[in-house]
């Protein structure tokens, strides 16, 4: 799409950028399915791409080398692995080892990548739907297929629907089903009672049934964290309980639990450690399915929320961990420090408009006695639950790369374990679009393109 749009305006790019290599800033962003395919093999690559490809965005990320930076948001999708897979069975030389997807922002100069991966971490799960690819013959001759028309995808109703046992938000694209299937699916959904379980649409027959989940008569808590910086102070965790990335992931942590019917309360608490804290999201379950539900919930937020790990209890009458509950009347500098003094460390504080309320997950089973110290203290009353809790998660001096593998591996086992319950999916894909360029190189890929997005009309 060329001309010019409402609001165009010139910026200036930034002197980071290395205008020597490759042009600087990619003009023409796209993800790269298989780089260096021998001969022409059109037909193969048309009869491959049977549809979109929905992506989602993982982390910004920095391909270091002497001549520069190369600054990248690395991107999953199951179907974009499996083109890949289908496309390397067609002679070929690779150029790298392993197949990571990803968007090329730009080439900058040499250590000046790392200022903007803050920024660009905020477009972490977000999703894409493309729907046009190209591809190029090593004698210049450009292809470019659409990827759409006929393969438009069906848009989930206001409130959802599920669709083959997959519950999708409303306005999410939903691949391999019509219109008029996602319709009737939420007709029939719109005639249970408001607490029945989402209809499964059973694609061989076109019928709907419902399958009723057991529930849980356990309560448990979930906790994750939006930040992603290193050595906050208490004061600063604290200011960002009021910010908007912390509304922003606290709304998500809710969608994904509302997409999987799960009655939950969200509050914002503090973890702290006394030389370092964070704002959190405290999640108070009280009706579910079973364990590897909430695990999975779990899971998608410390995805989502780019987090090394999550921690997650459940109520359990023979658990030999334990969750303590208590509402102290001091103020909030007084508390951390009588905590630290009885050794207890890792503490989250809940600040409200009445006493500070701390809430402890003890993993270990030892602070018991430095619990009773402080309940007798501050002459308060303790609520003490038994039960099973972990971190979900990778620890503190691994990579946030390594817990998103986790995390999705866990995903993954899940929807393979229970295909008929409730799955999330991130939230409306925001479109893109869609531009070609034939000025680059000849000599490219096969590739999904993205391209600008359009201004809004004013």
């Amino acid at each position: 799409m060329r001309g010019s749009l409402r609001g165009q305006r010139q910026v200036r790019p930034p002197t980071d950028v290395h205008f020597q290599i490759e042009g600087g800033l990619e003009d023409a962003p796209h993800v790269t399915v298989k780089y260096g395919l021998i001969g022409n093999h059109r037909d193969a690559i048309e009869a491959a791409l049977s549809a979109a490809v929905e992506i989602t965005l993982q982390r910004p990320d920095v391909f270091a080398s002497d001549e520069s930076d190369v600054l990248v948001i690395l991107v999953e999708s199951e179907a974009l692995r499996r083109l890949n897979a289908n496309l390397s069975i067609l002679p070929h030389v690779d150029t790298h080892a392993e197949y990571k997807p990803h968007i090329t922002i730009g080439y900058l100069k040499p250590g000046r990548a790392e200022k903007y991966i803050a920024a660009l971490s905020q477009l972490c799960g977000r999703a894409a739907i493309l729907n046009r690819a190209e591809y190029s013959t090593a004698e210049g001759e450009l292809h470019s297929f659409d990827l759409t028309g006929a393969h438009r995808m069906a848009r989930a109703p206001k409130g959802g629907v599920s669709i083959k046992g997959v519950f999708y938000p409303g306005g999410r694209f939903i691949p391999g089903v019509s219109q008029a299937e996602v319709d009737r699916a939420h007709s029939e959904s719109q005639r249970g009672s408001e607490d029945s379980p989402q209809p499964t649409l059973h694609q061989e027959s076109g019928t709907i049934e419902y399958t009723p989940e057991p529930k849980s008569d356990s309560e448990a808590v979930g906790f994750a964290s939006p930040n992603t910086s290193e050595g906050l102070s208490f004061d600063q965790a604290l200011k960002n309980l009021g910010g908007e990335k912390h509304a922003r992931i606290k709304k998500l942590c809710g969608e994904i639990d509302d997409s999987l019917g799960l009655k939950f309360e969200s509050r914002s608490i503090i973890g702290d450690w006394g030389d370092g804290a964070e704002d959190s999201i405290l999640t108070v379950y009280q009706s579910y399915a079973d364990y590897e539900e909430l695990r999975y919930a779990m899971a998608w937020k410390g995805l989502l929320a780019d987090q090394k790990s999550v921690l997650l209890f459940e109520e359990r009458g023979d658990g030999a961990q334990k969750l303590y509950q208590l509402d102290v009347d001091d103020t909030i500098e007084g508390v951390r420090e009588r905590l630290s003094q009885n050794g207890i460390n890792y503490r989250s504080i809940e600040i409200g408009d009445a006493r500070p309320r701390v809430v402890i997950v003890d993993l270990d089973g030892t602070i018991g006695d430095a619990i009773g110290k402080i309940a007798e203290e501050y002459d308060v009353e303790v609520t003490e639950t038994d039960g099973q809790g972990e971190l979900i998660g990778v620890d503190s001096e691994r990579s946030r790369f390594e817990a998103s593998e986790g995390f999705r591996a866990l995903i993954r086992e899940y929807e393979e374990k229970f295909p008929d319950r409730k799955r999330y999916r991130p939230h409306e894909p925001f479109r893109l679009a869609l531009e070609g360029n034939p000025g680059r190189a000849p000599h490219r890929p096969v590739m999904i393109a993205i391209g600008r997005q359009e201004a809004a009309h004013e």
